[in-house]
């Protein structure tokens, strides 16, 4: 019986879950259709404003960052023309070039491949911890909060 039970209570609550995300998707494309910016980081030569009020909601609207825009023209000028000595660039080159030249986006260097230490004085650009742990710079054994936490193959549980 319990088991018949539990089995509805997840139907049910399989439907409202559904229910809910078809709602949340439609107020987001009419929110959209209006123009508004639904949420998260706006792109990049890009920032979030204010446009108006409803009750206690506050739309919002991108608008061009006029910070970021001349960094913007740049990655377009590259892609097209290169930067002189070189043709178009591809993005990895783009990256490469804008690290090089310390033109950072948001504050953080591109995102490809590590920068050289000259060039990443922030430490910016920091291995992950599983490119760390193949690498074998990190120390498994770590104390946090009084435990020590050992890799999950030597606690006798197979991966993989």
């Amino acid at each position: 019986m319990h088991v018949m039970m539990r089995q509805i209570m997840a139907l049910f609550d399989e439907y409202q879950s559904k229910e809910t995300a078809k709602h949340v998707l439609r107020a987001m494309r009419e929110n959209a259709r209006q123009g508004f910016w639904n949420g998260s980081l706006p792109p990049i030569g890009y920032r979030v404003v204010a446009a108006e009020q409803r009750g206690a909601k506050i739309k919002k609207k991108l608008e061009l960052d006029p910070l970021h825009a001349d960094t913007v023209r740049l990655m377009f000028r590259l892609s097209l023309h290169g930067n002189g000595t070189s043709g178009a660039m591809g993005v990895k080159a783009i990256a490469t070039h804008s690290n090089r030249e310390r033109i950072f986006t948001r504050g953080r260097a591109l995102g490809f491949g590590r920068s050289p230490p000259d060039t990443d004085p922030l430490n910016l650009y920091r291995p992950s911890r599983v490119q760390q742990a193949r690498q074998g710079e990190r120390d498994t054994d770590r104390e946090r909060g009084g435990a020590t936490l050992k890799p999950k193959r030597d606690r006798g549980l197979e991966l993989g």
